[in-house]
């Protein structure tokens, strides 16, 4: 008998501890899959309509929300009863702890936590500012999709995208700008732009890098370039330019297979080229001659400039030279180099001094008098066209051969 009642007495303690452990597991998952709910604080006025067949309570003045931390502040709200819907219109502000957006009328579904704002948007968070015509945000993934007029600012950097369209998503810092996409940085000292285009523009780490491709376009001051992909790095301060990279320092131009901008206080300082590169200068157009440009080649060319002009050139790799030697603004004839490295210094756009080493026995230099220098003429025409570059002596500028 006593068994019995031991027996008895581990049976009910055994139902207990269960049915506490399924009562609170029960309440733990229903917790989970039970969203918060939305909440009405406040309102001036309320009445019930039946808006295609749907019973919908119309708020009015002051109106107030909440579901969980979140605020929801609006003039006028339309809740529907038999789903999760309400209409939010006039002066729409919603805001958490972590960002705020901003509308003339937002959807807000309770379930989903998932919001469509149209007209005159703003999603404001720490680091950026993303505004458009019309926005979807969905809440659980932290992400946006942004339609029309759309910019993305830092707040920090002064760096603004834009496009038509856009996908942010806020936890990873990541966004996809489409639709005709420019980066733009200002430099605050002089108000000058460093403005970049494209097809695609993809920015990470919150802009710590950005990745531009096809018929990528840049200007800044009088550089410009043209590629097919960019990488730009905030923290480096540099610009990498591949797939058929070109640079233009008003009409000096820079061709390889990667060209490398690199900043500093938010201006060109130095320009590095990466295999087979070329860079073309003019001639001052007071000087008379049948091939005004200068022609410098190599494995690798690396150029300084001051104040975003050409200060020097330094050639690294099969250095070969093709420049005028200009005294009181006449010319005196062509020079032609072939070393290892070379280094050319230039004062007011001209080359001013050229130094050339090599292994002993490896350098060679020649001078061509104007009496002479047709044959080197012909052999810079040539060498021009091999490089896919044509000279138009109406109108002395480069253009790639089509």
């Amino acid at each position: 008998m006593k068994l019995n009642n031991k027996f008895y007495f581990f049976r009910i303690f055994f139902f207990l501890i269960f049915f506490v452990f399924f009562t609170v597991f029960s309440l733990i998952i229903a917790s989970e899959e039970e969203p918060e709910r939305l909440v009405l604080d406040n309102a001036d006025t309320a009445h019930g309509e039946t808006i295609q067949e749907q019973s919908v309570v119309v708020l009015t003045g002051n109106v107030k929300f909440h579901q969980g931390d979140a605020v929801l502040l609006c003039e006028k709200a339309f809740q529907y009863i038999d789903d999760d819907h309400t209409i939010l219109t006039g002066n729409v502000h919603i805001f958490d702890k972590a960002k705020q957006l901003f509308s003339d009328k937002i959807d807000y579904f309770e379930k989903t936590r998932y919001a469509v704002a149209e007209g005159n948007v703003r999603l404001i968070d720490s680091l950026k500012t993303l505004t458009s015509d019309y926005l979807k945000y969905y809440e659980n993934q932290e992400k946006a999709v942004a339609d029309s007029n759309v910019t993305i600012l830092d707040n920090d950097e002064q760096i603004t995208l834009t496009g038509k369209h856009a996908e942010y998503l806020r936890e990873e810092g990541y966004a996809r700008v489409t639709g005709e996409p420019s980066f733009t940085r200002v430099d605050t000292t002089n108000d000058t732009e460093l403005v970049i285009t494209g097809g695609i523009m993809e920015m990470f780490d919150e802009g710590d890098s950005v990745i531009v491709t096809k018929n990528v376009h840049i200007t800044r001051g009088d550089i410009v370039a043209d590629c097919e992909k960019l990488l730009f790095l905030k923290g480096e301060e540099k610009i990498i330019l591949d797939l058929s990279p070109v640079a233009y320092e008003k009409d000096d131009r820079l061709t390889g297979e990667q060209i490398v901008l690199i900043l500093k206080d938010n201006k060109v300082n130095r320009i590095h080229i990466y295999g087979d590169a070329i860079v073309t200068t003019t001639v001052d157009s007071v000087i008379q001659t049948n091939i005004p440009y200068n022609l410098l080649t190599g494995e690798q060319i690396r150029v300084i400039l001051k104040e975003e002009k050409i200060d020097s050139v330094f050639i690294l790799g099969r250095a070969t030279s093709y420049y005028h030697i200009l005294e009181d603004d006449e010319e005196k004839g062509i020079n032609k180099i072939l070393c290892d490295e070379l280094l050319m210094v230039f004062a007011e756009g001209k080359i001013k001094d050229v130094f050339g080493r090599s292994k002993p026995g490896l350098s060679n230099g020649i001078f061509f008098p104007p009496a002479s220098q047709n044959k080197i003429e012909g052999e810079l025409t040539d060498l021009l066209k091999k490089l896919k570059i044509k000279t138009d002596l109406q109108q002395p500028e480069l253009t790639p051969i089509q």
